[in-house]
C-alpha cells in the first residue's frame, strides 16, 4: 500500500472542493451585494418584500429547498429547462433549445450544486 494509489482520486476531489468553495462563495457575495444595492435604492417600492426574500434561505429548511431545486433542475420537465432556458436562448445562441442534463451530466450537476449553494448561503 502506498499513497500513490489514492493520488488521482484525492486530486480530483480536492480540486472540485476548491472550485466549489470559491465559486459558491463568490456567487453568494455577488448575490448579496447586488440585492443589497437594489433593495436600498430610493425608487424601489415594497422594501418589505425584499426582507422576506432575504430571510427565505434561512427560514425554509435546507431539505425543502433541496427538494425544490431538485424539481427545478429536472432534466425533462424542470422549470429551468422548460421556462428559463427558452428565454435565455434568445440572447445566448449556444443554448438553441437543447435541454441541459442537470442531474445526469457530472459537469452540469456541479453547476447546479453551485447554484443551489449560492441560494442557500
Amino acid at each position: 500500500w502506498s499513497l500513490s494509489t489514492f493520488r488521482s482520486a484525492f486530486g480530483s476531489v480536492l480540486s472540485w472542493t476548491i472550485i466549489w468553495a470559491l465559486s459558491a462563495s463568490t456567487l453568494q457575495i455577488v448575490i448579496g451585494i447586488f440585492t443589497a444595492i437594489i433593495a436600498n435604492q430610493p425608487f424601489i417600492k415594497g422594501k418589505r418584500i425584499f426582507g422576506v426574500i432575504f430571510l427565505l434561505p434561512w427560514a425554509v429548511p435546507a431539505f425543502i429547498t433541496i427538494l425544490t431545486f431538485s424539481n427545478m433542475f429536472n432534466d425533462s420537465v424542470g422549470a429551468i429547462n422548460t421556462q428559463v432556458l427558452p428565454i435565455f436562448a434568445k440572447f445566448l445562441p449556444f443554448l438553441d433549445g437543447a435541454l441541459i442534463p442537470w442531474k445526469t451530466d457530472p459537469t452540469w450537476t456541479k453547476v447546479a450544486l453551485i447554484m443551489m449553494q449560492g441560494w442557500l448561503g
